[in-house]
């Protein structure tokens, strides 16, 4: 009893332990580019051509959104093992 209780207990810190670090990313991907960043970006592919000003947004937009999937897939993850181990920490053994 008392080793799957902290194994259960482990389980969970493990999963939210994932979870915060998840989380602890997401915010970093916000503040990783400013405004300023963006209006300088587009300003000197504009300078040149549409076609560069389509390549710079379809690359940025191909990033953030492969980022925020690898973030969807953490979250997902730290959820399911925080799952179990509530569920190891709440099963009763069978008498």
């Amino acid at each position: 009893m008392e080793e799957k209780f902290y194994l259960g207990l482990a389980i969970l810190i493990v999963g939210i332990a994932l979870l915060l670090f998840t989380f602890w990313q997401a915010f970093l991907l916000l503040g990783e580019m400013s405004p300023q960043e963006f209006r300088q970006i587009f300003s000197q592919a504009s300078s040149k051509s549409l076609e560069s000003v389509v390549e710079v947004a379809v690359s940025l937009l191909v990033y953030v959104a492969l980022r925020v999937t690898y973030l969807g897939i953490m979250a997902w993850v730290g959820s399911l093992v925080s799952i179990r181990g509530v569920q190891i920490l709440v099963s009763k053994t069978p008498e």
